[in-house]
């Protein structure tokens, strides 16, 4: 007996992507992390504001850290063009916390 497993490709895209990765409270064995979000509405439903929206003009910013009051001292920010980020090294072992932002050019909007 064998096992086919179809994938629709553009389910793979982070533009289908709804949340977070990892989500809240998720437990993770694997330092190796990879941070992953989705883009806002609007640049995932261009037709729904109305505008020619470029996905090129977005960034992102992300910070992660073991305080969830995110001080200055302890915490990793991230400034970055794509909608996920893996870290250079594997994160400690324990709780970890982190948040992500999306930052527009209004110059590249129509």
């Amino acid at each position: 007996m064998t096992a086919n497993i179809k994938l629709n490709g553009i389910m793979l895209m982070h533009e289908t992507r709804s949340t977070p990765s990892p989500l809240n409270g998720s437990k993770i064995s694997d330092r190796f992390i990879s941070f992953q979000w989705p883009l806002p509405e609007s640049f995932r439903n261009p037709e729904m504001s109305g505008k020619k929206i470029q996905k090129s003009s977005l960034k992102y910013k992300l910070r992660y850290s073991k305080d969830k009051n995110f001080p200055s001292k302890c915490t990793f920010t991230v400034d970055t063009i794509w909608p996920f980020y893996n870290p250079e090294t594997p994160l400690e072992k324990g709780t970890w916390y982190w948040q992500y932002g999306y930052i527009e050019s209004p110059d590249k909007i129509e």
